[in-house]
Protein backbone atom coordinates (compact mmCIF):
# COMPACT_ATOMS: atom_id res chain seq x y z
CA UNK A 1 0.00 0.00 0.00
CA UNK A 2 3.04 2.47 0.97
CA UNK A 3 4.04 1.72 -2.82
CA UNK A 4 0.95 3.31 -4.24
CA UNK A 5 1.08 6.02 -2.01
CA UNK A 6 4.51 6.93 -3.69
CA UNK A 7 3.30 6.30 -7.08
CA UNK A 8 0.22 7.94 -6.55
CA UNK A 9 2.75 11.20 -4.93
CA UNK A 10 4.79 11.13 -7.91
CA UNK A 11 1.51 11.24 -10.41
CA UNK A 12 0.54 13.87 -8.62
CA UNK A 13 3.82 16.12 -9.00
CA UNK A 14 4.40 14.94 -12.81
CA UNK A 15 0.65 16.35 -12.97
CA UNK A 16 1.09 20.05 -11.57
CA UNK A 17 4.60 20.42 -13.07
CA UNK A 18 3.71 19.20 -15.99
CA UNK A 19 1.19 22.11 -16.42
CA UNK A 20 3.95 24.35 -14.61
CA UNK A 21 6.42 23.42 -17.46
CA UNK A 22 3.95 23.65 -20.29
CA UNK A 23 3.08 26.92 -19.17
CA UNK A 24 6.86 28.45 -18.94
CA UNK A 25 7.54 26.60 -22.38
CA UNK A 26 4.11 28.95 -23.34
CA UNK A 27 5.16 32.39 -21.42
CA UNK A 28 9.31 31.92 -22.19
CA UNK A 29 9.21 32.54 -26.10
CA UNK A 30 7.28 35.89 -25.57
CA UNK A 31 8.94 37.23 -22.34
CA UNK A 32 11.87 39.22 -24.62
CA UNK A 33 9.14 39.86 -27.15
CA UNK A 34 5.96 40.92 -26.45
CA UNK A 35 5.89 41.13 -22.68
CA UNK A 36 9.11 43.33 -22.18
CA UNK A 37 7.42 46.16 -25.20
CA UNK A 38 4.62 46.12 -22.31
CA UNK A 39 4.18 49.08 -20.20
CA UNK A 40 4.21 47.64 -16.62
CA UNK A 41 3.11 48.77 -12.99
CA UNK A 42 6.42 49.71 -10.69
CA UNK A 43 4.74 46.69 -8.50
CA UNK A 44 5.87 44.10 -10.60
CA UNK A 45 8.79 41.81 -9.20
CA UNK A 46 11.44 40.31 -11.01
CA UNK A 47 11.77 37.95 -13.42
CA UNK A 48 13.84 35.47 -11.13
CA UNK A 49 10.91 35.58 -8.83
CA UNK A 50 8.18 33.92 -11.31
CA UNK A 51 9.77 30.18 -11.80
CA UNK A 52 10.51 29.85 -8.30
CA UNK A 53 7.45 31.02 -6.72
CA UNK A 54 5.08 28.68 -9.01
CA UNK A 55 8.01 26.02 -8.54
CA UNK A 56 7.16 25.67 -4.84
CA UNK A 57 3.86 26.79 -5.50
CA UNK A 58 3.00 23.90 -7.88
CA UNK A 59 4.60 21.30 -5.65
CA UNK A 60 2.64 22.45 -2.69
CA UNK A 61 -0.12 21.73 -5.36
CA UNK A 62 0.78 18.70 -5.71
CA UNK A 63 1.06 17.51 -2.51
CA UNK A 64 -2.49 19.10 -2.04
CA UNK A 65 -3.51 16.63 -4.32
CA UNK A 66 -1.80 13.52 -3.15
CA UNK A 67 -3.82 14.44 -0.02
CA UNK A 68 -7.44 14.70 -1.15
CA UNK A 69 -6.23 11.61 -3.50
CA UNK A 70 -5.41 9.42 -0.51
CA UNK A 71 -8.73 9.93 0.67
CA UNK A 72 -10.90 9.71 -2.64
CA UNK A 73 -11.91 5.90 -2.65
CA UNK A 74 -15.58 5.87 -1.55
CA UNK A 75 -15.55 9.36 -0.72
CA UNK A 76 -17.89 11.97 -2.73
CA UNK A 77 -16.34 15.01 -1.16
CA UNK A 78 -12.74 14.00 -1.86
CA UNK A 79 -14.01 13.10 -5.78
CA UNK A 80 -15.81 16.59 -5.75
CA UNK A 81 -12.28 18.14 -4.27
CA UNK A 82 -10.56 16.10 -6.98
CA UNK A 83 -12.67 17.71 -9.45
CA UNK A 84 -12.69 21.48 -8.54
CA UNK A 85 -8.70 20.82 -8.37
CA UNK A 86 -8.79 19.84 -11.91
CA UNK A 87 -10.53 22.58 -13.19
CA UNK A 88 -8.75 24.91 -11.33
CA UNK A 89 -5.18 23.50 -12.75
CA UNK A 90 -6.81 23.49 -16.00
CA UNK A 91 -7.53 27.36 -15.90
CA UNK A 92 -3.91 27.46 -14.62
CA UNK A 93 -2.68 26.24 -17.38
CA UNK A 94 -5.19 28.31 -19.76
CA UNK A 95 -4.05 31.55 -18.62
CA UNK A 96 -0.55 32.12 -19.71
CA UNK A 97 -1.78 30.74 -23.03
CA UNK A 98 -4.32 33.66 -23.28
CA UNK A 99 -1.56 36.37 -22.23
CA UNK A 100 1.49 35.10 -23.56
CA UNK A 101 0.69 33.40 -26.40
CA UNK A 102 -2.26 34.58 -27.54
CA UNK A 103 -1.66 38.92 -26.53
CA UNK A 104 -5.45 38.61 -25.15
CA UNK A 105 -4.69 40.54 -21.71
CA UNK A 106 -8.84 41.01 -21.50
CA UNK A 107 -9.37 38.05 -21.91
CA UNK A 108 -6.48 36.54 -19.67
CA UNK A 109 -7.70 38.70 -17.07
CA UNK A 110 -11.18 36.92 -16.88
CA UNK A 111 -9.04 33.90 -16.85
CA UNK A 112 -7.15 34.53 -13.66
CA UNK A 113 -10.59 35.85 -12.13
CA UNK A 114 -12.17 32.76 -12.98
CA UNK A 115 -8.64 30.70 -11.69
CA UNK A 116 -9.06 32.32 -8.40
CA UNK A 117 -12.78 31.86 -8.09
CA UNK A 118 -12.25 28.30 -8.67
CA UNK A 119 -9.37 28.10 -5.85
CA UNK A 120 -11.60 28.93 -3.31
CA UNK A 121 -13.97 26.46 -4.29
CA UNK A 122 -11.24 23.68 -4.46
CA UNK A 123 -10.48 24.27 -0.61
CA UNK A 124 -13.82 25.03 0.43
CA UNK A 125 -14.56 21.42 -1.10
CA UNK A 126 -11.61 20.17 0.56
CA UNK A 127 -11.66 21.37 3.66
CA UNK A 128 -13.64 19.06 5.21
CA UNK A 129 -11.75 16.41 3.22
CA UNK A 130 -8.45 17.41 4.29
CA UNK A 131 -7.74 20.71 6.40
CA UNK A 132 -4.30 20.14 5.55
CA UNK A 133 -4.91 20.41 1.82
CA UNK A 134 -6.96 22.89 1.43
CA UNK A 135 -4.71 25.31 3.75
CA UNK A 136 -2.03 24.13 1.23
CA UNK A 137 -3.68 26.26 -1.29
CA UNK A 138 -3.63 29.01 0.81
CA UNK A 139 -0.43 30.79 -1.07
CA UNK A 140 -1.14 29.45 -4.33
CA UNK A 141 -4.24 31.37 -3.79
CA UNK A 142 -2.23 34.40 -2.91
CA UNK A 143 0.12 34.28 -5.67
CA UNK A 144 -3.27 34.37 -8.01
CA UNK A 145 -4.44 36.94 -6.65
CA UNK A 146 -1.64 38.98 -6.83
CA UNK A 147 -1.28 37.79 -10.28
CA UNK A 148 -4.68 39.11 -11.27
CA UNK A 149 -3.41 42.26 -9.91
CA UNK A 150 -0.64 42.68 -12.07
CA UNK A 151 -2.68 41.58 -15.04
CA UNK A 152 -5.20 44.54 -14.55
CA UNK A 153 -2.27 46.67 -13.79
CA UNK A 154 -0.63 45.91 -17.70
CA UNK A 155 -4.36 45.97 -18.75
CA UNK A 156 -4.36 49.35 -17.54
CA UNK A 157 -1.34 50.68 -18.61
CA UNK A 158 -1.36 49.36 -22.29
CA UNK A 159 -5.10 50.18 -23.07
Amino acid sequence: MQKYKFVNLLLAMALCLGVGYASARATSTQISGWYTSLAKPSYIPSDWVFPVAWTILYLMMAFSLWLLWQRSHNNQRAQIAISLFLIQLALNGLWPIVFFSLHQIVAALAVVLLLAFAIVLTMVAAWPVSALAASLLIPYLAWVTYAAFLNAGILAYNH
